[in-house]
């Protein structure tokens, strides 16, 4: 389905090499997040935080550092323990989270499962009674895997899902699933991520990029201190070819390209040299 080229540097962060210590006189920004704020299927000067690193050091107001921490599948806890085992050792001026639904979704889960075999708690499975998509989908699988993978794109977990549920029922990830028990978890990780830049006299940002949107975020961050800017694709951007492919659903450059704007919008609000 493609390929893109990855570079990482010496302290394992995707981009190019920085030192430790902060050179004199420059404004280093620090982004924790996942594969979103990684840039997952796109080369690096692709990647919206690359291309406005390049943009802040091109303004003339400076000069600038932005240090991606992004890793595929973190969660909020593992965010975390970045910042405090090696973020704040880098001297930021600022922190951004890009926070996702992955937030919610326990990492160590997935791990566990795939490592180890530990079964999903039945109490957090999603019911799908399934459709003709899928029915389809597990005939051919044996012999088509990939054609069987295409075919069941075709029907939408959420609506099959939905289906269960009494008229009118909205999907809320922290509802849902994992969601009852990620959502508090992610919460007191934010709230030490919070306590840590605040120790530290760091200014700290949440860019909202949860999809489908998780709706109790935005208050909690309002009612913790927290700044909170809505990072997300509208309805109308997301039926544009914004995506990798139909199996990585990872912003392509069109779509990091939407990113860079909303962030540059953000930016004017954030506490920056102008």
């Amino acid at each position: 389905l493609g390929s893109y080229r990855l570079r990482t540097n010496s302290l394992g962060y995707r981009g190019p090499e920085i030192a430790k210590s902060k050179p004199a006189g420059t404004f280093r920004i620090l982004v924790l997040g996942d594969s979103v704020a990684y840039g997952t299927g796109v080369d690096e000067e692709v990647t919206f935080l690359r291309r406005w690193e390049v943009e802040l050091n091109a303004s003339g107001r400076g000069r600038f550092e932005v240090v991606n921490t992004g890793h595929p599948m973190y969660d909020t806890t593992q965010e975390l323990a970045i910042l405090r085992d090696e973020g704040l050792a880098l001297e930021p001026d600022l922190v951004l989270l890009v926070y996702v639904v992955n937030d919610i979704e326990p990492t160590r889960d997935v791990v566990e499962q795939a490592l180890f075999g530990k079964l999903p708690d039945p109490a957090e499975a999603l019911p799908d009674p399934g459709d003709c998509w899928t029915w389809l989908a597990a005939r051919i699988a044996p012999v088509l895997p990939a054609t069987a993978k295409l075919v069941q794109l075709q029907s939408d977990p959420l609506t099959r899902l939905l289906s269960t549920q009494p008229p009118g029922t909205e999907y809320v990830p922290e509802r849902f699933g994992k969601g009852p028990r990620g959502w508090p978890r992610s919460q007191r990780a934010l709230e030490q991520i919070a306590a840590l830049c605040r120790a530290a006299h760091v200014p700290f940002a949440l860019l909202d990029d949860t999809m489908p949107a998780l709706r109790a975020l935005p208050g909690w961050c309002r009612e913790h201190g927290i700044d909170y800017h809505d990072f997300r694709f509208t309805p109308e951007e997301l039926h544009r070819p914004i995506r990798n492919s139909m199996l990585d659903s990872h912003a392509n450059a069109a779509g990091h390209e939407l990113l860079l704007q909303k962030l540059r919008a953000i930016a004017a609000e954030l506490p920056m040299p102008r």
